[in-house]
């Protein structure tokens, strides 16, 4: 392989590999989002339990 086709060969693959690390980051972002997301619903729920279990108790 002479060196014009190496570079290029190497300039592919350096531009492939940008590609499938941005796309996990896009991953990753997306799913932390999502966790947070359920993290948040989750801990509203608690607190409406716990409002509803002090108004039983004054009841």
């Amino acid at each position: 392989m002479d060196k014009v086709c190496l570079f290029k060969a190497m300039k592919t693959y350096k531009a492939h590999r940008q590609h499938l690390a941005m796309s996990t980051s896009r991953i990753a972002t997306s799913d932390l989002a999502k966790t947070i997301e359920l993290l948040i619903e989750q801990q509203n729920a608690q607190r409406e339990e716990e409002k509803a279990q002090r108004e039983e108790e004054k009841a």
